[in-house]
């Protein structure tokens, strides 16, 4: 009986790294290449990098059952589909998954697809998915910030957007949440911090200090 493997690669901006396996998971060996970011270092880029990975992971007698590959810059059906053309041409032509690469790190820590990740590489994400399989990333949450995202498709870096800071704190100081006081006053709505924690915690952003004894500790002691 012919034995099973599969494939897994991570491909970020900086670096892509691949594991083959067996079907018992056990890791038979990995490998390393550059950056694969498909927004970044283009088709060729990517094509480059996976090559290098998979050409040290496989030998000529070695036929591949799955592969999974968590890539940067990959997030709509168009890119998912120049992807696929990628690994067609390096030979990998069933058992395809192509995912972005924040849901490869959730999954890694959170092992039920159930959480929220916040990936600070060479690009930045937040991904999140609740365990109803609601999904919502960074992406959408720019949606919410009108001119965040620029006129520029191509001002996309990465897992980030070049984008104008003016946007991006009106987005925070605007947003419903923020702006509205019945989220606060909602017993419903939920509060991870006790009333007083958050109290210090906004006074410690603006280096607040005690000048008299209206808390109930030293008068000298300065929060920040």
């Amino acid at each position: 009986m012919r034995s099973k493997y599969r494939l897994g690669i991570d491909a970020g901006g900086t670096k892509t790294a691949g594991l083959l396996a067996d079907e018992s998971g056990s890791v038979i060996r990995s490998a390393r290449a550059g950056g694969a970011n498909l927004r970044v270092h283009g088709e060729l880029g990517v094509e480059k990098s996976l090559y290098q990975v998979i050409d040290a992971l496989l030998e000529e007698s070695l036929q591949i059952d799955a592969l999974c590959l968590g890539i940067a810059g990959v997030g709509t059906d168009a890119e998912r589909a120049i992807v696929t053309g990628v690994l067609r041409r390096l030979g990998i032509r069933r058992g395809i998954r192509i995912e972005n690469d924040a849901l490869v790190a959730l999954v890694a820590g959170a092992p039920d697809g159930v959480g929220v990740v916040l990936i600070s590489g060479t690009g930045s994400i937040a991904y999140g998915v609740d365990a109803n399989g609601k999904m919502v990333d960074s992406d959408l949450i720019m949606y919410r910030a009108g001119d965040l995202r620029g006129n520029n498709q191509n001002e996309r870096k990465g897992g980030y957007y070049a984008t104008n800071m003016v946007a991006v704190i009106k987005a925070i100081l605007l947003d419903q949440e923020a702006r509205n006081l019945a989220f606060v006053l909602d017993p419903e709505h939920g509060k991870l911090r006790e009333p007083f924690v958050r109290v210090t915690h906004l006074l410690r952003a603006f280096r607040y200090s005690v000048s008299g004894t209206l808390l109930p500790y030293d008068p000298q002691f300065e929060l920040g």
